[in-house]
């Protein structure tokens, strides 16, 4: 029934629009109308038929064409909307719009090297909107093109100077480029637009990076202030602590030039204003979350065996969730303890058995043990719970590449990538593989790639496929 009323809808619609137009002489622009409100109610075929009526109509309306190329690849009919992309573009080649949907048309048609070209030549003309500028830097990012991705959003922050989701995706490609003092601006004017306890603790870990420790401090105390108990930030105190223990070993090596002298002890007092962050725990002695934390920020710290005290005491609290018996299976592996180790996972998994980062943890307890078969399974049981996590299917790809399972290593390194392009452990490992699999070629692209991401594991790399493409037995040594 209503498909037959939603039929009788469209039929009305074409009776009432096609009479008027005829009537009153409508011609092309009155077909764009009736197609454009066809497309907004879902019915694509009747507006591509509709589209094409005033194609017909202006033959040489290079904006109709370029609607009909939108429609044409939201039906996924690429061929016909490259071709109508591209007569578009014969009728007007300084249409900003057709140069962004052709490279649309091609990234869907894979061909990538096309569309990047065909978006950089897009970025030379002036965008009234910031939609064609946010598909562009999804394009590069993706690519990861992170300096073209960069241009492109200071392009969408010139035309919507308030969108904060802009200035956060910026602040994390400049982070990615390593480029810290741009990505602090970045990320402090989001918090400026829109302030959080999440955006000033990821305020705060960029002032970390780029050593502005007192300015991380007041933006940590900032999201305390928003957010009581905010959880990211005592994982994120452990950069500062860190610092802290660097200078201490310095002092302690021999006596510190006056500048280290002074940053240290400027670390000293910010060492003690944190220590201010401890009041949870004083306020709430009694409160097992407030020992899972600070067990967790000393894991982090690594010590694990202060990590090992306040987790017990978290426990003797009678403290419920996985967290707790993952955390401390944590700590008992940095203490090198496997068997302690093995067992608090095991009580974690009594409780959450659906919990990647605890099936990951077991692994690497199965890696220790030798285990090498229970380690795999673990790894893909983690990955059932995060698919998504690079991290595990390149660990994976590590244990598969040690008992020489070359092809099935090769498969989790790809996935890693496909997630991660930038992931440089990957991308040497899949070259290692390549090597073992006496595919030197494919080894000697990842090579390449690898110059631009991380140019020392490009010389590990060379090297290990120099050795082995020139030692009879290389393929049964390890890499």
């Amino acid at each position: 029934m209503g498909k037959f009323l939603r039929y009788l809808g469209k039929r009305f619609d074409d009776f009432i629009y096609s009479h008027a137009i005829q009537l009153l002489g409508g011609g092309a622009d009155a077909y764009v109308r009736l197609a454009s409100r066809y497309e907004s109610l879902g019915w694509l075929d009747e507006a591509m038929h509709t589209y094409q009526k005033a194609v017909k109509l202006r033959p040489h309306q290079a904006a109709y064409r370029l609607e009909l190329a939108k429609l044409f690849l939201r039906l996924g009919r690429l061929n016909e909307a490259l071709v109508s992309t591209q007569e578009t573009l014969q009728m007007d080649s300084g249409l900003p719009e057709a140069h962004v949907m052709l490279g649309c048309v091609y990234q869907k048609r894979g061909e990538q090297d096309k569309a990047l070209s065909t978006f950089r030549e897009a970025m030379s003309y002036s965008h009234k909107d910031a939609g064609s500028y946010t598909i562009i830097a999804k394009a590069f990012s993706d690519a990861g093109c992170f300096e073209d991705a960069v241009k492109a959003y200071r392009e969408i922050i010139r035309i919507s100077p308030r969108n904060v989701a802009a200035y956060g995706v910026m602040a994390e490609t400049y982070a990615k480029l390593k480029r810290y003092p741009e990505a602090l601006e970045s990320y402090r004017k989001a918090v400026e637009l829109k302030p959080s306890s999440d955006a000033y603790g990821i305020l705060a870990s960029a002032y970390a990076r780029v050593g502005q420790y007192r300015e991380a401090v007041q933006a940590y105390q900032k999201a305390m202030q928003l957010e009581p108990g905010f959880s990211q930030t005592w994982n994120r105190l452990s950069e500062i602590y860190i610092k802290l223990e660097d200078f201490e070993k310095k002092a302690a090596a021999n006596q510190p030039d006056e500048q280290t002298q002074k940053a240290f002890e400027k670390l000293r007092k910010e060492q003690e204003a944190l220590e201010g962050f401890k009041e949870l725990i004083r306020q709430k002695p009694n409160d097992p979350g407030s020992y899972l934390q600070m067990g967790q920020l000393y894991l982090e710290l690594n010590l694990p065996a202060k990590a090992i005290d306040f987790l017990k005491h978290a426990l003797r609290l009678k403290g419920t969730g996985a967290a707790i018996h993952r955390s401390l299976g944590l700590a008992y592996m940095a203490m090198g303890q496997n068997n302690d180790a093995k067992r608090a996972l095991q009580q974690a998994f009594k409780i959450q058995k659906n919990d990647g980062d605890t099936w990951s943890a077991l692994a690497q307890v199965y890696m220790r043990q030798g285990k090498h078969s229970d380690a795999i399974k673990a790894y893909q049981e983690a990955m059932r719970w995060k698919p998504r996590d690079a991290v595990l299917h390149r660990n994976l790809g590590d244990i598969l590449r040690q008992v020489a399972r070359y092809s099935d290593a090769t498969r989790s390194y790809w996935q890693a990538i496909h997630m991660n392009p930038q992931d440089a452990a990957a991308r040497y490992g899949l070259g290692v593989c390549y090597v073992r699999l006496d595919q030197r070629s494919y080894a000697i692209e990842q090579k390449a790639i690898l110059r631009t991401i991380d140019p020392k594991m490009a010389i590990e790399l060379d090297h290990v496929i120099w050795r082995l493409s020139r030692t009879p037995d290389g393929p049964t040594k390890k890499a």
